[in-house]
């Protein structure tokens, strides 16, 4: 005990000289065991948290999910109707917002961490259960960075609109509508090949899973503006 104990504190002591390192939380104790949570942001240009979040190398897991995924959706008989731009992203993942400014978050429970990726002919939802797959139907751009993704769901059919609204930072509000099974909701996003320009919150408990930290809710009609 005293072993682990020890190598918690090497990590506290690790984090505090890091200069690109700002503390929000922090908590150690040795009784009734070693224990050490930490919630800080993480600045760092090479950040190991941040590159967790954004890369989107799949495990077998992954794998598998994602190809049982297709083989219970119906696939579109008729080809993709449009193809992705070269002005829409590929890989986002998601901002959150505290105290006024925009970060990426590294939770507690890595299932939590949401990415949505676009490919030639399907999107993908990385969500808690692993990643969801679903058949791009058609891809249309409205103009002003506005794009709409109609796809064939495990919910049924549904669409996803895109809007850029700092297009330099790479951010856009993400609108994912109901579906049959599934209720709308809006997120914010940045292009992961952006991410770097944000930095990164970090809920961090070797031991094990914590609370998650509770962000400010977003005014999307104010960020339109």
């Amino acid at each position: 005990m005293k072993v682990y104990f020890t190598m918690i504190l090497i990590c506290v002591v690790a984090f505090t000289d890091a200069q690109d390192t700002t503390f929000i939380k922090r908590t150690v104790a040795d009784t009734p065991y070693a224990f050490y949570h930490a919630i800080f942001i993480d600045k760092s240009d090479t950040s190991l948290f941040r590159k967790h979040i954004t890369e989107y190398q799949f495990d077998h897991f992954d794998s598998s999910t994602y190809f049982d995924g297709l083989r219970c959706l119906e696939r579109p008989v008729q080809k993709v109707y449009g193809k992705p731009s070269k002005e829409l992203p590929r890989n986002w993942v998601q901002l959150y917002r505290y105290k006024g400014r925009y970060y990426t978050y590294h939770a507690s429970d890595g299932c939590c961490i949401f990415r949505f990726r676009i490919t030639d002919t399907t999107t993908i939802d990385h969500t808690v259960e692993g990643p969801e797959p679903s058949w791009i139907k058609r891809i249309k751009y409205h103009g002003r960075d506005t794009f709409t993704i109609e796809r064939n769901s495990r919910y049924g059919g549904d669409k996803v609109t895109i809007q850029i609204i700092q297009k330099k930072h790479g951010i856009a509000m993400i609108h994912f509508t109901p579906s049959r099974y599934g209720s709308g909701r809006k997120i914010l996003m940045v292009d992961a090949a952006k991410a770097h320009l944000f930095p990164t919150i970090v809920n961090y408990c070797p031991t094990e899973r914590v609370e998650e930290f509770e962000f400010e809710e977003i005014d999307f009609p104010k960020i339109k503006k």
